[in-house]
């Protein structure tokens, strides 16, 4: 007898190639499959632009990205000596102006580079919640501690998700004929919106990408939501504030991604560039310096030599 129920995860319709590079966007769930790939040395870009949760933040990022529509000195606001932008998360606030501009616009850059010479986009929906700007009905990426009365808050509809994105994938593969789209819903339950709204916005960013895929052409959906919730329903898999996977978890769904999305021969790849990363994070049970320096020497040396066999990958 089996005391759990397996999720179904039929092989992708396409192979992701390490030979070409990757960019994840959205949720920080986004940050946990991008880390596995950065172990492995894939050249991949995970959220250049901040951690962004809901689709129409993580649009707006990639149609600026597009557009090279950089941001002016108009799109910068200010508080407690900090200046910011409503379309970037807290860490690329500063106290310094143009440090701030220069950091966000870095960031579009990278993004729009990776856009254009992309395999594939990994797109992570957290939530069909958003806030909106009381005075301009702008949605932002992060409220930036901002008084709550200053936002309005709501949740957006299947219809609106799909209209945002089918247009935009059209744009994306217009401008990268070779691209493809995963879509995932994050597995991160936002409870601050309440459990019952929580089941409302990830059941609308279900059927939003349900209908996003049989609209466009070279996308795909990965259950790593249903994985979380249906197969590793037991707490031991989640961390301590109960909400988030814990690193088994995001193991097991790693594991499960490898085999819908890679050969055998992409696996393996994995396997043994990630085994040489993970020498960098070594830590030494000696004092001695001779030998802590010669186990770094031989690391270095290890890499390089993998890399020189496969010049497409990169060193973490």
């Amino acid at each position: 007898m089996d005391f759990r129920t397996i999720v179904e995860v039929n092989k992708g319709c396409f192979e992701l190639n390490p030979q070409r590079p990757l960019m994840l966007l959205g949720s920080c769930f986004s940050d946990n499959i991008g880390d596995r790939l950065i172990s492995a040395m894939w050249k991949s870009a995970v959220n250049p632009c901040g951690v962004l949760y809901n689709p129409a933040s993580i649009a707006s990022i990639v149609a600026r990205a597009l557009d090279n529509k950089f941001l002016s000195d108009e799109d910068i606001a200010t508080t407690d000596n900090r200046y910011f932008s409503w379309l970037f998360d807290s860490h690329f606030a500063s106290v310094d102006k143009s440090s701030a501009l220069q950091k966000m616009n870095d960031a579009l850059s990278v993004t729009a580079e990776y856009l254009s010479n992309i395999s594939c986009l990994i797109v992570t929906f957290g939530t069909a919640w958003i806030y909106e700007l009381a005075e301009n009905r702008q949605v932002v990426s992060n409220c930036h501690k901002f008084p709550s009365n200053n936002f309005r808050r709501r949740k957006m509809s299947v219809e609106e998700i799909a209209d945002l994105w089918i247009p935009l994938i059209e744009r994306l593969q217009k401008n990268n004929q070779e691209l493809k789209i995963i879509f995932t819903v994050s597995p991160i339950r936002h409870f601050k919106d309440g459990a019952h709204e929580n089941t409302l916005s990830k059941s609308t960013l279900m059927l939003a990408i349900d209908r996003i895929i049989s609209e466009t052409q070279h996308t795909d959906y990965f259950p790593a939501y249903e994985l979380v919730i249906d197969e590793l329903r037991d707490y031991r898999f989640y961390a301590d504030d109960m909400l988030h996977p814990s690193k088994v978890a995001i193991d097991y769904i790693w594991k499960r991604f490898s085999d819908k999305y890679f050969s055998v021969q992409t696996i393996d790849l994995i396997t043994k560039a990630t085994k040489l990363t993970q020498r960098l994070k070594h830590r030494p049970l000696t004092d001695n310096v001779a030998q802590i320096n010669k186990f770094n020497s031989e690391t270095e040396r290890l890499i390089s030599e993998f890399i020189a066999t496969h010049p497409f990958l990169q060193k973490p």
